[in-house]
């Protein structure tokens, strides 16, 4: 089955009966790039335990069971380009994308690297 759909705010593609599980970060709160990529972990982390919860549906246990699904938001934007700037702001998003394509592939679910 394929997502069709999203949840109310359509920050994340979601299917029938799928749960939506975001998890916000804020880039301009941290002193360092190693600080902001452990918060990214955890928050990665985090999201990804939240899915194996068990609800009172058995339609949305199977699909948040199956997919896993995540999403991580950046929270603060406009303070942090105007704290950083745009390059860094770049180069934030494009450590975000390898950092979790790497944290996926470190939880055994290469399918999802495409």
């Amino acid at each position: 089955m394929c997502a069709r759909g999203g949840n109310p705010c359509l920050e994340q593609t979601l299917e029938s009966y799928e749960l939506c599980c975001l998890v916000e970060t804020f880039p301009s709160n941290h002193t360092s790039l190693d600080d902001f990529l452990d918060t990214l972990q955890s928050a990665f982390l985090y999201a990804k335990t939240v899915t194996l919860e068990k609800t009172h549906w058995p339609q949305s246990n199977a699909v948040m069971l199956r997919n896993r699904r995540i999403g991580c938001g950046l929270s603060g934007v406009a303070q942090f380009i105007s704290q950083r700037g745009c390059i860094c702001l770049f180069n934030i998003n494009l450590l975000i994308y390898i950092t979790n394509k790497f944290l996926i592939y470190r939880l055994g679910r290469i399918e999802n690297l495409v």
